[in-house]
């Protein structure tokens, strides 16, 4: 009878170099899938839009955590419409755009630009989408921008009739009220002009008093 003996070191250079395999293919797996990359997000941006001209609405794209990229990030910016849409003109669109976190700084910046207006409308987004990242991974995509409304719906005013005698001598006021339609109250002062003009009654027979550049205010 016979016994077989196996040498202990075979077994510890067999299960070494196991070993190796396991951490070898692990490193691969994990550089496949961004184990140990910096990982980058996109923060969301709200502003007015102003009455005219344009605003620049700054997006930041940030490393997670605070801390600084351990190589220049490199990715893709495009721009997407939401219920803010570049056909109206609300803002103005990137597309194949880029941007670079360089090496030992926290962050950059993506600047989209957005139209102003004086229309009352509510408050419209868009969104800015990065992609593409070398030497990190993603963990927002998206950077939401609304633009809020800063606009007031005008006032609507009316003027209204009077109908009254002359009387036989001297001179009667006829006194006309203009006002904010519904019962309101102005939103703010509303100035405006007042001139006269003929009908049957005219101010060649003496009928009654032009008025000519004048002006009012509720």
């Amino acid at each position: 009878m016979s016994t077989l003996f196996k040498n202990p070191s075979d077994t510890s250079r067999t299960l070494v170099g196991r070993g190796h395999i396991f951490f070898v293919l692990f490193f691969l797996f994990g550089i496949g899938f961004g184990f140990g990359q910096d990982q980058i997000s996109i923060g969301d941006v709200t502003l007015s839009e102003g009455d005219g001209g344009t605003t620049d609405f700054i997006f930041t794209v940030s490393v997670d955590g605070g801390g600084n990229a351990a190589a220049d990030i490199d990715f893709d910016v495009n721009t997407s419409d939401g219920t803010a849409t570049t056909a109206d003109g609300d803002y103005v669109a990137i597309t194949g755009g880029s941007g670079t976190i360089t090496s030992g700084t926290p962050s950059t910046t993506v600047t989209v630009t957005v139209n102003g207006d004086t229309s009352v409308e509510l408050d419209e987004d868009f969104n800015v989408v990065i992609s593409n990242p070398v030497n990190a991974t993603i963990t927002d995509d998206t950077g939401v921008g609304t633009i809020t409304n800063d606009d007031v719906a005008l006032d609507a005013i009316s003027i209204g009739d009077v109908t009254l005698s002359e009387g036989d001598g001297g001179t009667t006021d006829f006194i006309f009220t203009v006002s904010v339609d519904g019962g309101g109250n102005a939103a703010a002062d509303i100035d405006f002009d007042v001139n006269t003009s003929d009908g049957t009654a005219t101010t060649a027979d003496g009928d009654y008093v032009a008025i000519t550049g004048g002006s009012g205010t509720i």
